[in-house]
């Protein structure tokens, strides 16, 4: 959805209609079909009806139209900014460059900074595009925005390449540039990767989410409250949905809730009726299960395939034993 709406508005913008029509013709359209519906035709086929309603009901329309709950509009203020500092701050600047720069190219006397210009116009499409529809979404991560990272990259080149052109001061800026980028580097793989073992040390989030598991039955409500930071390693060791409660804490629904020590302690006198039930660790930071209303914490049920085998070893007892009483034997 996003490269084609992307294209569409890109073309429509530059009155290229004829290049519109010819790129979506029939046999194109047949294409989109396939390769969009290829995921679901498997699972209709391999009749994983189960999974394939959840994928529809919950991941694709859930996560954009509400029903795993609401967040902030400005969430994604916060990753696009900060999230690779100080470059992260130039891409919006590149991208509404990019916009207001003419991107016509004439085929005659194409040169290398109009195609530039051309390829930047486009990726900035694309860039506020995906921006746009992801804020409208009502279920927000920052993995969403991944795909914008090849497009910065673009158009953080593009941006210091057009102020070498135009500053005579811009063979220094884009030296600037290069040495803050193979800084960040440097730091990415230097410094963030002992950073995280360090984190690991204070708590296994996969220890962690198994605890809350075995408290929480399987069919019981789970949801988050008060985290900072996205915590999708705690959510794909728990391998369920947890949508995050905004508002005051007091007016989660019922079921259970995590929350971090720091935030109970500072919301715990709006929240009477919630009652910790757990304490566990992960990744340096204390997690507390908060109780509300009937949930009552059930362990997960033994998985299909091994409850048949012990049906079926315990089958195979019963049958050799009868035997035997029929044998004369003793039971």
């Amino acid at each position: 959805m996003l490269p084609l709406g992307a294209i569409v508005v890109f073309l429509l913008r530059e009155r290229r209609l004829g290049e519109l029509r010819d790129l979506f013709t029939p046999a194109s359209f047949l294409v989109v079909i396939v390769s969009s519906l290829g995921w679901y035709v498997a699972c209709a086929m391999g009749r994983r009806y189960g999974f394939l309603g959840r994928q529809l009901e919950s991941e694709n329309f859930g996560r954009f139209f509400g029903t795993l709950g609401f967040m902030a509009p400005w969430y994604y203020l916060k990753p696009i900014l900060l999230n690779s500092m100080p470059l992260s701050v130039m891409v919006p600047f590149a991208a509404g460059a990019a916009l207001r720069r003419p991107a016509q190219i004439g085929s005659s006397a194409e040169t290398r900074q109009q195609r530039a210009r051309f390829n930047a116009r486009m990726l900035a499409t694309f860039w506020l595009l995906t921006v746009i529809f992801f804020t409208v979404a009502a279920y927000k991560r920052r993995a969403y925005l991944l795909p914008l990272w090849p497009s910065s990259a673009f158009l953080l080149a593009w941006g210091a390449d057009e102020i070498a052109q135009r500053s005579r001061w811009g063979r220094i800026a884009r030296g600037a540039l290069v040495v803050l980028c193979a800084g960040l580097v440097a730091f990415n793989f230097i410094y963030l990767p002992h950073h995280e073992v360090a984190g690991c040390a204070g708590g296994s989030f996969q220890a962690a989410a198994a605890q809350i598991d075995r408290t929480v039955g399987i069919d019981e409500p789970l949801y988050l409250y008060g985290f900072g930071d996205d915590p999708a390693p705690l959510l794909f060791y728990l391998d369920r949905d947890a949508p995050r409660v905004e508002g005051k804490l007091g007016d989660a629904p019922p079921g259970y809730v995590i929350v971090p020590q720091s935030v109970w302690d500072e919301h715990e006198s709006e929240a009477l009726d919630l009652k910790p039930v757990l304490n566990v660790e992960a990744g340096g930071d204390k997690l507390l299960l908060l109780r509300r209303g009937g949930a009552i914490g059930m362990a997960r049920p033994i998985p299909q395939a091994r409850s048949n085998f012990y049906e079926s070893f315990s089958q195979g007892i019963l049958d050799r034993s009868l035997h035997q009483v029929g044998n004369g034997g003793n039971l």
